[in-house]
This record gives C-alpha cells, sequence and structure tokens, in this order.
C-alpha cells in the first residue's frame, strides 16, 4: 500500500512525539472533523513512530473554522 501525505506540524514534547494537523473544513462539528480525519492521523501515527522511532503521545486536529484543537 502506497500513501501520500504531509502532517502539519509534528514536535516532541517529554520526549514523545506529538503530531498536529491543520484542517479548514467549514460547516462541520469538532465530532464530524474527527471522525472524517480519523484514518489520516492514524496513518501519520504509524508512519511517523516507524520512520522517526519514537512513540506518539497524542495526535491532534487545530480547525481553523472553530479556532480550537481536538484530540484524535
Amino acid at each position: 500500500v502506497v500513501v501520500q501525505g504531509i502532517a502539519d506540524c509534528a514536535f516532541v514534547e517529554n520526549g514523545e512525539l506529538v503530531i498536529l494537523d491543520y484542517k479548514t473544513d467549514r460547516g462541520i462539528t469538532l465530532e464530524q472533523l474527527a471522525e472524517r480525519y480519523a484514518g489520516q492521523l492514524a496513518v501519520y501515527r504509524r508512519a511517523l513512530a516507524a520512520c522517526i522511532g519514537m512513540t506518539v503521545k497524542e495526535t491532534l486536529l487545530y480547525s481553523f473554522e472553530a479556532g480550537l484543537s481536538i484530540t484524535v
């Protein structure tokens, strides 16, 4: 399986990786946003953990419309 994508932001916090992806979707709830992108973040989690060799602490979505981040 070949997957192409770019994680918007990844950083180390207390020795673990945090993945943050920005979203510009409009007219949907934060729950819908999380449901829509959960699979994408799961792929990022697996790929970055394998490539960097670090535990992923959390994956976050930031909604520009809501001005909030949510853990997925």
